[in-house]
């Protein structure tokens, strides 16, 4: 099934919601996550499906990308957490202005980076396109 250019892929971005909620509240219920982490879960959720899951390519490789991000906010924001936690103790509290200031700053920095690291792996050169092409 060919796309005409310029539709989105909307049955890519129905399921993904369903699986990037799911992978939100199994991860969330499995690991026993604060309140912050699963909230960031489903931020990512939302902004990595509604940019990525319109737009061409395979299903599959943007479910097995948003399921390692879902993987990556978790070990991500866990070692945040825990280096929070040490610094605060270091610093008797006084850590807890800067943690609030820096940690949307440094979960951007991964989403972005991450992001971007999924589009150029699911997009599709134009050598591999006219050899699909060929193929068919």
């Amino acid at each position: 099934m060919e796309m005409e250019k310029g539709n989105l892929r909307t049955d890519h971005l129905v399921f993904g919601m369903l699986v990037g909620i799911m992978a939100s509240f199994t991860l969330s219920f499995f690991f026993h996550t604060n309140t912050e982490l699963t909230s960031m879960l489903l931020i990512f959720n939302i902004l990595y499906i509604f940019l990525t899951f319109p737009l061409n390519g395979e299903l599959t490789k943007k479910l097995c990308m948003l399921l390692l991000g879902n993987v990556i906010c978790l070990i991500w924001n866990s070692l945040f957490l825990l280096f929070a936690a040490a610094a605060a103790e270091y610093f008797n509290g006084s850590f807890e202005a800067l943690y609030i200031i820096l940690n949307p700053f440094l979960n951007l920095i991964w989403v972005v980076s991450f992001w971007s690291t999924s589009l150029t792996i699911l997009s599709v050169s134009k050598d591999e396109n006219l050899r699909r092409k060929h193929a068919h």
